[in-house]
Parts: C-alpha cells; structure tokens; sequence
C-alpha cells in the first residue's frame, strides 16, 4: 500500500509540474490568465458585436449590389471595410 502511494504521489506531482508549465507557457504567449481563444476588444460585448455584424452585413450587401467586376470576393471587401472602420 506504501509502494501505490508514493507512486501517485509522484504521478500527482508531475501532472501538477506540466501543468504549471503549460500555464507559464500560455502566459508567455498570450498574457496572464488568458487562454487565446478571447474575442477581440470590438467584439467582446453584444453591442460592438451587433454593430460589427450590421456592418459586415451591410457591405455584403453593397459588394452584391454594386457587381463590380472588382477581383476581391464580397466576404474580403465586408472584412476590409469592418476593420477599416473599426480603426477609425
């Protein structure tokens, strides 16, 4: 029984040691306490979301509209336009 303890209790203390440094690793890479998988600021509350997806909507609208023999799809002019005006 003395054996199976300490045996977990090294397994115990490994998994706690590569979790601490899979936690220091994505500190190092995406700030402390979080993940990377965040929205972005713009996106983070419903409001900013509504306005984003009213814009992107828009300019979709627009791109099909229009019918520009423009080489960039409709989906890249709605990003370009929603990051253009998310920048201003």
């Amino acid at each position: 029984m003395k054996k199976e303890e300490e045996r977990l209790e090294t397994e115990v203390r490994e998994l706690l040691k590569r979790a601490q440094k899979a936690d220091e690793e994505e500190d190092s890479q995406f700030g402390k306490n979080r993940k990377g998988d965040e929205l972005p600021h713009e996106l983070a509350f419903r409001e900013s979301r509504l306005k984003r997806i009213k814009e992107a909507k828009e300019a979709l609208g627009d791109g099909s509209k229009a019918g520009s023999g423009d080489s960039q799809s409709i989906g890249q002019k709605a990003c370009w336009n929603a990051r253009r005006q998310g920048s201003t």
